[in-house]
């Protein structure tokens, strides 16, 4: 980022501040007129005078965005108990998981899972655009089929969905039956 580098560290810092959300990379680099390796650079320094401050310049979803290290989450978590950011029911995060470990997946993969009906955290998940339709099945019928949006990389903090953590889908889960 050429120009004076503290005038456009202040600069990059601010715009990720106003923004409130993820401001894609191609755009920051239109902006600054750089390379994105240079933006990189730029949010590495950006990191390194905002850590006192328990704020990080993150890089999620394509791009980048200003939010607060991890190590003052707890601080944060017990100010704002009574604030619930997500308000995602239980049932609607089961089938998030279940969207995102196989995605693309149609309703019926879903209640295969879960084993009772998932139309209404299927729709809690449209609305919050956590997840969309993709296309439709070749199956009979031509189900939908959801997949995770940008959205969720945001919400959830992740670069890609290879940030996911791992699990091995073919195992059974803790306390899960297998076969009677």
């Amino acid at each position: 980022m050429d120009g004076a580098p503290s005038s456009r560290l202040a600069e990059f810092t601010a715009i990720l501040f106003r923004a409130g959300r993820v401001v894609p990379l191609e755009k920051l680099v239109e902006h600054f007129g750089c390379k994105a390796h240079e933006i990189a650079v730029a949010a590495e320094e950006a990191n390194r005078q905002l850590e006192p401050l328990g704020l990080q310049a993150g890089f999620v979803a394509g791009g980048y965005r200003l939010t607060t290290r991890p190590e003052v989450y707890h601080a944060l978590r017990e100010f704002f108990t009574e604030l619930r950011e997500s308000g995602i029911s239980p049932q609607a995060m089961e089938v998030l998981a279940i969207v995102a470990y196989r995605q693309p997946v149609t309703r019926a993969n879903v209640e295969e899972v879960r084993q009772v009906n998932s139309e209404s955290p299927l729709r809690s998940l449209l609305q919050r655009r956590l997840i969309k339709v993709k296309g439709r099945s070749d199956l009979p019928g031509r189900p939908f089929l959801y997949v995770t949006t940008g959205r969720f990389l945001e919400v959830f903090g992740l670069s890609t969905l290879d940030d996911l953590p791992k699990m091995d889908l073919d195992e059974p889960a803790p306390g899960e039956r297998v076969g009677i």
